[in-house]
């Protein structure tokens, strides 16, 4: 029997090698366009680009898009939400296909409760950007 596919063996190695990351996530698929999250969207999920890209938007008051960045594979975006308890800030757009693992606030909580070695690396991927 062939061994399964880590999905997150593109993260640093503390994401890779954490076993229950891959067992609390979901794995979704969006192609290009398609919006993931919204701004104001009430939601507390957390999402790991396994592959493709996004775009982060906004709307300014008179309706242009205002475009904040992109992320690629191996970073992570919907942590602020999940940590504040707070809507969303902006809108997450998958640039092309894109395949995300999700996981809950809750989720996240107990995953940094239990793994130090994860804490410390999602506070320097927020600390990046």
């Amino acid at each position: 029997m062939a061994a399964k596919q880590n999905p997150f063996k593109i993260f640093s190695h503390v994401l890779s090698a954490s076993g229950e990351l891959a067992q609390f996530s979901r794995f979704l698929s969006f192609e290009e366009g398609e919006t993931i999250i919204s701004v104001d969207d009430p939601d507390d999920k957390v999402y790991f680009i396994l592959s493709g890209s996004v775009k982060i938007t906004n709307f300014s008051l008179k309706g242009k898009e205002i475009w904040h960045g992109t992320l690629e594979s191996g970073r992570t975006f919907g942590e602020l939400a999940a940590v504040t308890g707070k809507s969303r800030s902006a809108s997450i757009v998958a640039l092309e296909r894109t395949r995300l693992a999700e996981v809950t606030g809750k989720e996240l909580y107990a995953l940094l409760r239990e793994d130090a070695e994860i804490a410390i690396w999602l506070l320097e991927d927020i600390a990046s950007r």
